[in-house]
């Protein structure tokens, strides 16, 4: 098989692999021809004849004469009796046309039509495969006090069961089919019943029941959108909602939906909802009721997002599943979560997708990432589809059975460079047929952007000052809306910097070079103060987002002050003798640290007057002489005071050159971050402490803070990989904070952690979670699918819980803790 055709196989493997959560169209109000008042085409359903829907079925093509008669015989119904399930089949039909994923049928007081619907489902099955992305629920809609209608959606598996109790609860008195009254029970006390039989309570069209949805501000309705069973509330204008969640009830727990109220063929699909869930059936539609803020008419983007990791596929080595060629992941565009225990490759498999797209891998990942055969990391990046392919060819020492590969110094860290082992494609999937080509590895791997912290790395970025200052200027540089202007901003710096690093050893003797380098000075000077005004638009942007929380400053003083210092030694006009200086040798002072400490002016001063020993004594210059032979029988006591004083001013010329280095290439802007210790309690005191007065907690307190929040909403929207975000976090702060800021930026980008954390999938509302599983020599992916899904929830619990035992253990423990407290008060 040519490589084009294992990346077309993969690719295709990865986008249809099972990754969690998706977003589907759900239908929840639907009438069949069990309502009395349905219609089709027009007229009453009941006055409609058998031929009429068979001839509209035949002529919109949704089935055959065939068909119909091979139904007849099957069914073994008369034309009288089979007009139901005929329309039946049209139904279904009209709902995969609809794109429907899922439809409640909800007919007036009575659940008949739904056997007849999964009859003819499954019919249609057999000849269409869309009809497997649809599912139907059956449900009723009962006419309460007052003539308001109240929806129960009921579940599958025992419908039948449900709807008999309901009705004897509620006192039935209406007719199966009839949308006249069927309870005179209120609507309130009809949800509580609807609720304690396990159904799903929905309250529908509820902007037609008034004139004015104001009206519903009374007493009555107020206790109906604040009983905790009522679980959806359907609208024809969505627009209603925001009144009332700000005038009925003042917080944002209800869910709303629009429906199409469907009493005829050509309304179906008319309205609907959107709802995520791993699949559109009864169980998890209940959960998804239950995230109603995450999961219910959402802004999910689903073909929004343009820079996401679409999955990697991994071929031998560490990550190795003994039953399968290829190890896939495939991630979900939200939440994703890899647990296991240790040792089962949780952050090799991160190393995989971060060091491969950078490609430089570090010397310890080497000998897991080495190993592989193959690796393809598929990527959507700026809405083009990228493949990475890495086709190891290595060298295995015999002896400790290392793989070696060329080095690379980076950051003072040894990496290893394996952008030879690289080769880039771009996949085409515009036509059904996916075509693959080569494109420019680096071309390609300059587009890819990820933001990562791997272990430890979060809490590192605060020990050192340069490190901060580089994370926040890389944000700047990089994914800031000021990435553009930054970036020709800077150009123009380096051009003139290095102009002015070029010229400034002949600043001495050249009063035309003097004028032109200091012409540069101050030109350098008024670029760096239009970086410095991006910094401070960003810093406010981000206070204002982070108010109450974090505090970032721009700290100018230092370089301020050498900016200064170097305006008064270049700016001083004197003439020096620069007589026999080709005598002695040049010598760089390397620390570039004794002319933060003493006054170049001063320095200088003592230099014109020839003050040696003040000079050597501020300085501490230990000089070197490099003689040329005809100095050799001169004893160094015949050095002259002007030769040490040309010998300084040569070692003040290369130090400026040093200084300027440091000042314009080198040196950042300090960045001072202060973090509210009380923000995160329910102390209202503003209390805020620099991070060299924080706990390692506080810290990464601060800058998850900063990133998961701050960054993401100034549109930061690259995919965000974090190893173990809970590390150095206390429980508290991990299940009211972080968890709420990963449910805010779903939608907005996508996120892919490492956690041991079980409040971070649970709570995070996790999409996709990978459970890995290892033996000790290899690790693999032993299944992976949303919190929807039992067996995600069982491995969660075992392996971040301790074990179903251990967590009703402490349930039980904290319960009776409660009860104590109880008695005790």
């Amino acid at each position: 098989m040519s490589i084009h055709d294992i990346i077309k196989k993969q690719f295709h493997n990865i986008i249809n692999a099972d990754n969690g959560s998706s977003t589907f169209k759900v239908d929840f109000h639907i009438h069949t021809f069990c309502s009395n008042d349905y219609e089709f085409k027009d007229k009453n359903y009941k006055d409609v004849d058998f031929k009429e829907i068979e001839q509209y079925g035949i002529v919109n093509n949704y089935f055959t004469k065939k068909q119909i008669e091979t139904y007849k015989k099957t069914l073994k119904l008369e034309n009288e009796e089979i007009k139901d399930q005929i329309m039946s089949s049209l139904l279904i039909n009209k709902f995969i046309e609809s794109n429907l994923n899922l439809a409640v049928i909800t007919d007036h007081n009575t659940v008949a039509a739904y056997e007849k619907l999964l009859i003819a489902k499954n019919d249609v099955d057999k000849g269409n495969k869309d009809s497997k992305h649809l599912n139907i629920l059956p449900g009723v809609e009962i006419t309460v006090s007052n003539q308001k209608h109240l929806i129960a959606i009921l579940d599958p598996k025992n419908y039948l069961d449900q709807w008999r109790k309901i009705k004897e609860d509620i006192n039935f008195i209406g007719k199966e089919g009839d949308p006249k009254l069927a309870t005179t029970e209120s609507i309130n006390n009809t949800i509580n019943i609807i609720k304690s039989h396990g159904g799903i309570t929905y309250l529908p069209h509820l902007d037609t029941y008034e004139k004015r949805i104001k009206e519903l501000k009374d007493q009555t309705w107020i206790m109906i959108f604040n009983n905790p069973n009522l679980d959806l509330i359907g609208l024809n204008n969505l627009y209603h909602k925001k009144h009332i969640i700000e005038e009925i009830k003042n917080d944002n727990s209800l869910s709303f939906v629009t429906d199409s109220d469907a009493h005829q063929l050509d309304k179906i699909g008319t309205g609907y909802a959107k709802i995520k869930m791993q699949f559109p059936c009864y169980e998890n539609l209940k959960m998804s009721i239950k995230e109603s803020s995450l999961r219910i008419n959402q802004n999910f983007n689903e073909n929004k997002l343009e820079n996401m990791i679409l999955g990697i596929a991994i071929k031998g080595g560490f990550i190795d599943n003994p039953r399968k060629e290829w190890e896939l992941f495939s991630f979900n565009k939200d939440l994703n979560c890899i647990i296991g225990g240790r040792g089962t490759g949780k952050s090799t498999l991160l190393n995989y997708i971060v060091q491969l797209i950078e490609a430089e891998v570090s010397e310890k990942q080497l000998n897991f990432i080495g190993k592989s055969d193959m690796v393809l990391i598929f990527i959507k990046s700026n809405i083009r589809y990228y493949c990475l392919k890495y086709k190891f060819e290595k060298d295995i020492d015999n002896y400790d059975k290392k793989v070696t590969f060329p080095s690379i110094s980076k950051d003072g860290l040894e990496y290893k460079n394996i952008k030879p082992l690289l080769t880039t494609y771009l996949i085409d999937k515009s036509d059904q047929d996916i075509k693959i080509k080569n494109i420019n590895k680096n071309k390609v791997l300059k587009e890819l952007e990820l933001e990562t912290y791997l272990q430890t790395e979060i809490t590192n970025l605060t020990k050192k000052q340069h490190k901060l200052n580089h994370w926040f200027e890389s944000f700047i540089k990089n994914h800031s809306s000021f990435r553009e202007e930054f970036s020709l901003i800077n150009s123009r710096l380096l051009k003139q910097t290095d102009d002015l690093i070029r010229k400034s050893p002949n600043y001495f003797n050249n009063e035309i070079m003097k004028n032109h380098i200091e012409k540069l000075i101050s030109e350098i000077y008024n670029i760096k103060k239009e970086i410095i005004d991006i910094y401070k638009e960003i810093v406010n942007k981000l206070n204002n987002i982070l108010e109450g929380k974090i505090i970032i400053e721009i700290n100018l003083e230092n370089e301020k002050k050498y900016l200064d210092e170097l305006e008064k030694v270049l700016y001083e006009k004197r003439e020096y003798d620069y007589n026999r200086q080709e005598e002695i040798k040049n010598k760089a002072i390397n620390n570039i640290s004794i002319f933060e400490n003493i006054n170049l002016n001063k320095l200088l001063d003592k230099v014109y007057n020839n003050e040696t020993d003040a000079i050597i004594k501020m300085t501490g210059f230990e000089l070197d002489y490099n003689y040329k032979y005809e100095d050799v029988e001169r004893e160094i006591t015949d050095i002259t005071e002007k030769e040490i004083v040309n010998y300084l001013i040569e070692l003040i010329r290369e130090e400026i050159q040093t200084f300027l280095k440091y000042i314009f290439k080198n040196k950042k802007t300090n960045i001072k971050i202060k973090l509210n210790v009380n923000s995160h309690s329910k102390n209202n005191n503003n209390n805020f402490k620099s991070l060299s007065n924080l706990s390692y907690g506080q810290k990464s307190v601060a800058m998850l803070t900063i990133i998961l929040e701050g960054f993401t909403k100034l549109g930061m929207d690259i995919p965000l990989i974090i190893d173990q975000p809970e590390d150095q976090l206390d429980n508290a702060y991990i299940s009211e904070h972080l968890i709420n800021n990963i449910r805010k930026i779903k939608g907005k980008r996508q996120v892919i952690f490492v956690t041991h954390n079980p409040n971070i999938p649970i709570s995070g509302d996790a999409e996709n979670v990978f459970c890995l599983k290892s033996d000790g020599i290899n690790g693999w992916l032993l299944k992976n699918g949303s919190i929807d899904k039992k067996h995600i929830l069982d491995f969660i619990i075992k392996t971040l819980e301790g074990g179903e035992e251990a967590l009703r253990l402490r349930l039980n423990k904290y319960s009776e803790l409660d009860l104590k407290m109880i008695k005790c008060k």
